[in-house]
C-alpha cells in the first residue's frame, strides 16, 4: 500500500463513528435455557450412540416422518412475535426404531426440541423479534447423553 503511494495511519477509535449498541438482552445462561454446563463433555456413550444415529438416518433422515410446518413458515416470515407449533406425523417406525436401538450400552429416546430465536426482545422485525417454534426438531438421542 505505501509503495503505491498512499498514506497509513493507525485509526482513532473517537473518529470511526462507532457507537455502543443501546441493545442488551438476557443470554442463554442468565435465562436458564443452557442444557449442560459449558465444557461438559458427553459420556462415550452418547457419542456412539449418535454416531450410530447419523449413519443409519444417512440415506432417509425422515424414517417416514412427515413435517408439517406451515404455521411456522408464516411465523418465521412475520415480523410480530409469534409462536407456532410443528406437528409431526406417521412416526410409529421412527419411534419404534429409536426405542429399541442398542449403542454402547445405552438405549434411545426421543425428543422434540423447541427452538425460542431472540428471548425477550423488544426489538422489531422479522430477525430480531422473539420467536417460539415448539417442536420445531423430532431426534433420536441417547439415555445417557446430558
Amino acid at each position: 500500500v505505501l509503495q503505491a503511494g498512499y498514506t497509513v495511519k493507525r485509526a482513532n477509535m473517537n473518529g470511526v463513528g462507532c457507537m455502543p449498541s443501546p441493545y442488551s438482552a438476557p443470554g442463554a445462561k442468565e435465562l436458564g435455557y443452557c442444557l449442560t454446563p459449558k465444557f461438559t463433555q458427553q459420556p462415550e456413550s452418547c457419542i456412539a450412540f449418535a454416531k450410530v444415529v447419523t449413519k443409519t438416518l444417512s440415506k432417509d433422515q425422515m424414517m417416514g416422518r412427515i413435517e408439517l410446518d406451515d404455521a411456522c413458515r408464516s411465523c418465521d416470515n412475520s415480523t410480530q412475535t409469534c409462536a407456532c407449533t410443528t406437528t409431526w406425523e406417521n412416526t410409529t417406525l421412527f419411534n419404534t426404531w429409536c426405542t429399541e436401538l442398542r449403542a454402547n450400552g445405552t438405549s434411545g429416546q426421543v425428543l422434540e426440541a423447541t427452538l425460542k430465536r431472540n428471548p425477550q426482545s423488544t426489538r422489531i422485525g422479522q430477525l430480531l423479534v422473539e420467536k417460539t417454534f415448539n417442536a420445531k426438531h423430532y431426534g433420536c438421542y441417547a439415555l445417557s447423553c446430558g
